[in-house]
């Protein structure tokens, strides 16, 4: 593990308190009194220079919190157990499924690739549809109920970075939310979609380029969409970025 270095300057001398006080200032006090238990285990060098004194500490790790892995079958209806082929949600889909699952927060999810995101987006988009069988007063359905007859009217939108990836994760929604009859298109420059086929479907996979381009002409659409999941977010900082600010501002 690389060590952290910070320079401490303006010190008269090593005395224990003036270094003390320093590691406050560079890391709370929660540190310092860490530091102060188990200081050789902390400070592994300190060096005297003409004008200041170098302290090299090592970085200060946070013990992580236990996270109880939720039961898929003990916290989504009966009706939404098809969706998942598993029977535990894995740590950081635990973490975050009260809040996905049971409000209308927004979620900024940081996590690796393999992580388990889209299925944390899968999660809020069941929200959705929850939702909306409340509204038509449908509730307390069992497993085997038959979603084919129901007509579904919120839009959903899930913008990726690459025609490759949208391609990818349709497939993957078409299998997952197919009994429910949600129907799922994509949305870049290689589909090219009807007005009939736009009205029809329900979760729109696309691109944000092709995404801003239509909606600059229908923003009607923007009445019906309920939900937005935007993948790679980080994209911000990059030259694509102004696209999406401008469809994240457009849709609030």
């Amino acid at each position: 593990m690389s060590k952290k270095f910070f320079k401490f300057f303006q010190i008269e001398n090593e005395n224990e308190d003036n270094i003390n006080n320093l590691i406050k200032l560079a890391f709370g006090d929660q540190v310092r009194e860490n530091i102060k238990r188990d200081k050789e285990n902390y400070i592994t060098e300190s060096i005297k220079h003409e004008n200041f004194i170098e302290v090299k500490v090592k970085p200060i790790l946070k013990e992580r919190k236990k996270v109880d892995l939720i039961n898929v079958k003990e916290k989504l209806p009966e009706y939404f157990h098809k969706c998942f082929n598993f029977n535990l949600f894995n740590e950081i889909q635990s973490t975050v499924f009260n809040k996905a699952f049971n409000s209308d927060e927004n979620l900024l999810i940081a996590a690796p690739t393999g992580a388990g995101k889209t299925n944390i987006a899968l999660i809020t988009i069941l929200r959705e549809i929850n939702k909306e069988l409340r509204m038509k007063n449908l509730i307390n359905l069992d497993k085997d109920f038959d979603f084919s007859n129901i007509t579904w009217d919120f839009k959903i939108l899930y913008l990726v970075t690459l025609k490759a990836l949208a391609n990818e994760i349709v497939n993957k929604f078409n299998y997952q939310l197919k009994f429910l009859n949600i129907i799922t298109n994509e949305f870049s420059g290689d589909v090219n979609l009807s007005r009939e086929q736009i009205e029809k479907t329900n979760l729109f996979i696309g691109i944000p380029e092709k995404w801003d381009l239509f909606t600059r002409k229908h923003d009607e659409i923007f009445e019906r969409l309920k939900l937005m999941i935007i993948d790679e977010i980080h994209l911000l900082n990059e030259d694509r970025g102004r696209v999406l600010e401008c469809i994240v501002a457009r849709t609030i």
